[in-house]
C-alpha cells in the first residue's frame, strides 16, 4: 500500500513539473544560437567565440550575458515586444538584430524559435562600419510561415557593403606594403 501511495505521488510531481515547463513559456519565444569569429581579409572562419551579447526590449535593457565557450547561448524572450539584440563588442565589431514580436500569437502549441547564428569579426584600426549601425537582421512574424523569420534582402543589402567597406580596406592596405 505504502509503495503505490509513493508511486502515486511521484507521477503527480512529475506531472505537475512536466505541465508547469509547458505552461511557462506559453507567450514566449526562444532564441538561441552560437557566435563564431571571422577573419574577413582571409574569408575563413576561425572558430567559435564567447562574446557579449546585449538585449533591450522595447529599448531598455533586459539582459546582458556573455555566450558560453562553444559561443552558444538560449534563453526565452516574452512575446509582444520589439528587441534589439547586440552581439559583440570589446574587439569584436558589434552587429545588431532587431526582433519585433508583436505579431506573434501568444497560445501556440509550441513557443516559436528564432536561430540566430552570428559571425562577428575584429574592428580595423581607423575604420568605422556605419552600415552597422542600425540592425544587421530584421526579422518578424511571418504569418503564412507561422514563424519568425528574418528579411534575407536587407541583411544581403547590408553585408554586400560590408565586404564592399572590406575589399577597399584591403585594396588600401596592399597599397600601403
Amino acid at each position: 500500500m505504502m509503495r503505490n501511495y509513493s508511486i502515486t505521488i511521484l507521477l503527480s510531481i512529475i506531472c505537475l513539473v512536466t505541465y508547469a515547463q509547458k505552461d511557462s513559456h506559453e507567450g514566449y519565444f526562444l532564441l538561441k544560437g552560437s557566435t563564431l569569429e571571422i577573419d574577413m581579409f582571409e574569408q575563413v572562419d576561425k572558430g567559435p567565440i564567447s562574446t557579449q551579447v546585449v538585449v533591450y526590449q522595447d529599448k531598455d535593457i533586459y539582459v546582458a550575458f556573455f555566450t558560453d565557450k562553444s559561443g552558444a547561448y538560449e534563453f526565452y524572450l516574452p512575446i509582444g515586444h520589439q528587441y534589439e539584440i547586440w552581439f559583440g563588442g570589446g574587439v569584436y565589431v558589434s552587429k545588431k538584430v532587431a526582433v519585433d514580436t508583436n505579431g506573434v500569437p501568444s497560445k501556440k502549441k509550441r513557443p516559436s524559435e528564432l536561430k540566430l547564428d552570428m559571425a562577428l569579426f575584429q574592428a580595423v584600426e581607423g575604420y568605422d562600419f556605419p552600415m552597422l549601425k542600425d540592425a544587421y537582421v530584421k526579422v518578424a512574424y511571418d504569418e503564412e510561415y507561422q514563424a519568425l523569420t528574418p528579411d534575407l534582402d536587407y541583411t544581403e543589402s547590408i553585408s554586400i557593403d560590408v565586404d564592399k567597406l572590406f575589399r577597399k580596406i584591403k585594396k588600401e592596405k596592399n597599397k600601403k606594403k
